[in-house]
């Protein structure tokens, strides 16, 4: 482990904690990496995101939360008419809403 860091440029205790799971990957953890392996840049921190998304997964709590339904345009046609003006403030209303 030690030559692996030293080989890197990093402390031995970085690499120490990344494999006890008590520090996660960084960018710069994950160039050098991916230098010194020769993988693609990202690679690190895609094994890196996986990992945090499975151990949210086992401990949240996402039970009580449900998919937000989008509106279709079936239902904004099928709603009263609307004057000029009030379709631009919906419009505009609903692209603030969504950026």
């Amino acid at each position: 482990m030690t030559n692996n860091a030293m080989a890197i440029g990093v402390p031995a205790t970085r690499i120490g904690e990344i494999t006890r799971g008590a520090r996660a990957i960084t960018a710069d953890t994950d160039l050098r990496l991916s230098i010194y392996f020769g993988t693609s840049p990202g690679y690190w921190l895609r094994l890196q995101n996986s990992y945090d998304l499975d151990e949210a997964r086992r401990h949240g709590h996402y039970e009580g939360i449900r998919p937000r339904v989008a509106w279709s345009s079936q239902v904004i046609r099928r709603a009263a008419p609307m004057s000029p003006s009030a379709r631009t403030a919906v419009s505009a209303s609903l692209r603030l809403t969504c950026s």
